[in-house]
């Protein structure tokens, strides 16, 4: 599965793609926000079947303008902030910071893999 994930934590960013590498899942890891436009090409040009997008993307951006940008249905976005409930999407993966934890491991592959 082609996977793309986004936030503004590079190291949490690492953390979700690294597990999902290795479960054999293609990975596109996006954690700077500096422009918007080429991220969004970025994206698109990768063609994920699944996007990990956080809510807070610092200063400038956020999950629910990078979703109406890339213009996906909600049912393709994963919300994966920590303290909301996102609109823009229908999933909700809210252990990304638990990852050290056993078992988070698991259950982000069988919440992918869904």
């Amino acid at each position: 599965m082609k996977i793309a994930i986004l936030d503004d934590s590079r190291h949490l960013c690492e953390a979700l793609g690294g597990v999902l590498q290795k479960a054999g899942h293609e990975v596109l890891l996006l954690s700077c926000w500096f422009e918007l436009n080429p991220n969004i090409a970025a994206i698109q040009e990768f063609d994920p079947d699944i996007v990990l997008l956080d809510e807070d993307l610092g200063p400038n951006y956020s999950g629910r303008i990078v979703a109406k940008c890339l213009g996906y249905p909600p049912e393709k976005l994963v919300d994966i902030s920590i303290n909301q409930t996102q609109r823009f999407c229908v999933r909700h993966f809210w252990k990304k910071d638990c990852l050290h934890i056993l078992g988070a491991k698991t259950q982000l592959l069988r919440f992918i893999e869904k």
